[in-house]
């Protein structure tokens, strides 16, 4: 049976509101933007303004004191952020959408974590590199997983591994405090600040409640999915995954586009002495990328309709999806492309915001849950009537 809000620890909250205070959350954390990629992570006082911004519930579930807004006002808040650092925008994002994840965990490991913890923060590394073997009543994990973004300031995770035996499966598992630790590895050219560091865990023990089946949650079967009636929770992992990613996306490619127009309207050409703002190549260049940023933005818009109108809770619309959020990365990465190329040596500066942008973007880019050339073939093969690539 599926239970809606039951308890509400939090007032609801509009979008316009939601808007001011990332706005708010975006001037504060302005001043430890060099901080941070100095620091290799995010400073502290960065993610206790996150936590204080009163955002994190954003797409947790009304059950457990959420808000369940839309994607797109999740994506217009972190892209506030995300204008002003990609690093914070990143992990600002995984503080809100990873909540979002645990809501397809079984009820039992949901209600352990906001029994004990208001405002969770939640690490995780979704990759196969660790191994879980199956004992009486749950499991036994053991790995080293890369790219754990701000798990320095988290007191959860959720790391994915291959269940091994007879009968191999794929599944998410969720820590407490005290079983995983964070090893110091990150050194990266983009997202510098963001702290994506390894998550250790050494032969933890996780019982089945506080474990998921990645088939299930792909498949729009997940637990969670069976007591939450919320469509961000109805519809199939697969719909909407990629919302995590491509939010502090878009907030650096309109930060590189505000940037690369600051400072083009009153340059002078060191070659010519004209202004460069009265080239038609450079305005050529800022139409392009504009029309990039913002058709990227109505597509994703599209998915977040079908996704709160229920029109995306089968697994069947899931490669026309994954093929439509490739498509949104490769516009964004190829609109700050084509402004960091006819930027000139400014854009080379150290601790140039438009070189930072660059940076970031790509690095966001090479998630491979962005890798595009995977997801158009996916759509592909399923409109030529073939199986699944690996099938």
């Amino acid at each position: 049976m599926k239970v809606t809000a039951i308890a509400r620890q939090h007032a609801g909250m509009t979008r316009e509101e939601a808007l001011s205070k990332a706005r708010e959350l975006a001037l504060r954390l302005r001043p430890y933007v060099d901080e941070a990629e100095t620091m290799r992570r995010i400073p502290q006082e960065a993610a206790d303004a996150m936590t204080a911004s009163g955002l994190l519930p954003m797409v947790r579930p009304a059950r457990w004191g959420g808000f369940e807004m839309d994607w797109m006002t999740l994506l217009d808040c972190v892209a506030e952020v995300g204008k002003v650092s990609g690093s914070l925008g990143w992990c600002f994002c995984f503080l809100m959408q990873h909540q979002w994840v645990l809501s397809y965990f079984p009820e039992a490991a949901q209600a352990a974590v906001y029994g004990r913890d208001p405002d969770p923060r939640i690490v995780t590394s979704f990759g196969a590199f660790g191994r879980a073997e199956p004992e009486p009543g749950g499991f036994r994990v053991s790995g080293d997983w890369a790219f754990g973004s701000g798990g320095d300031h988290c007191t959860w995770a959720i790391v994915g591994a291959p269940v091994l035996g007879a009968r191999p499966e794929m599944r998410w598992f969720l820590l407490r405090q005290g079983q995983f630790s964070i090893r110091d590895t990150w050194n990266s050219v983009g997202l510098k600040g963001s702290g994506s560091n390894n998550i250790v865990v050494e032969g933890v023990f996780v019982p089945e409640e506080f474990s998921l089946d990645l088939g299930a949650a792909y498949g729009g079967h997940a637990p969670g999915s069976q007591f939450l009636d919320g469509p961000l929770y109805q519809a199939p992992l697969s719909s909407q995954f990629q919302f995590g990613l491509l939010s502090p996306m878009a907030g650096v490619a309109r930060g590189a586009m505000e940037t690369f127009l600051e400072f083009s309207r009153d340059r002078v050409g060191g070659m010519t002495g004209s202004k460069v703002a009265e080239s038609p190549l450079l305005q050529v260049r800022v139409g392009e990328s504009a029309a990039e940023i913002d058709a990227a933005y109505a597509v994703l818009d599209r998915i977040s309709r079908g996704v709160m109108s229920g029109k995306l809770a089968t697994p069947a619309v899931g490669a026309r999806v994954g093929r439509d959020f490739g498509l949104c990365a490769k516009l964004m990465v190829q609109a700050v492309d084509r402004l960091f190329a006819v930027a000139g040596a400014r854009g080379l500066n150290d601790g140039s915001a438009l070189g930072r942008h660059w940076r970031d973007i790509h690095a966001m880019a090479n998630h491979v849950a962005l890798n595009s050339e995977s997801l158009f073939q996916a759509f592909g093969r399923q409109a030529l009537g073939l199986p699944p690539p690996g099938r």
